[in-house]
């Protein structure tokens, strides 16, 4: 169905509607294309062949391709001539006073901020003294040296005791009686 040279019409894509002209068959799905469009690998099912067969090498170039529409009638899209490049805007500098010659005033000093009165150190707080240790004590422990601090915290402020809730006594199941049998 494909072969090399045949004219096809792009029915998907942004080329759409375009004619082009088969270069190369991959594979049974694809082909390459080339013409009044981008070349490149199409899909088989994205074309449209027409009856017209052109007389063009495997693998051809894209005026080769182009010349051979061209002279079989087909009319070819023409190439949008390159933009003209506008010149770069030119980054200008601004001249300081100094740089013009001109005197300027001198700079007055700034003023430092007034200081603040300084501020009353805090009261220091009551110390717990510690009783020396002698040498053969060893060193305590996270634990106890947590606890040996909160028994001298809790000496000095009484702890305030909670009231336990009372627990009723348990209620004991009743017996079951049996009648004895006769």
């Amino acid at each position: 169905m494909f072969e090399i040279g045949r004219v096809c019409v792009k029915l998907f894509g942004r080329e759409s509607g375009k004619v082009c002209v088969v270069v190369d068959i991959i594979n049974k799905n694809f082909v390459m294309i080339d013409g009044n469009v981008r070349r490149r690998k199409c899909n088989a099912r994205h074309l449209e062949p027409t009856p017209t067969l052109l007389k063009i090498a495997k693998n051809a170039r894209t005026e080769t391709v182009q010349k051979a529409m061209t002279d079989a009638g087909f009319k070819m899209d023409e190439k949008k001539p390159p933009r003209e490049k506008k010149p770069k805007p030119i980054k200008r500098r601004v001249i300081t006073a100094i740089e013009k010659g001109e005197k300027t005033k001198a700079a007055k000093p700034k003023k430092k901020p007034a200081k603040k009165p300084a501020k009353k150190p805090a009261p220091k707080k009551k110390e717990i003294k510690k009783k020396p240790r002698k040498a053969t004590q060893k060193k305590p422990t996270k634990k106890e040296a947590k606890k040996s601090i909160l028994s001298r915290i809790r000496k000095k402020e009484p702890a305030k005791k909670k009231p336990t809730p009372k627990k009723k006594p348990a209620k004991k199941p009743a017996k079951k009686t049996t009648k004895a049998k006769k």
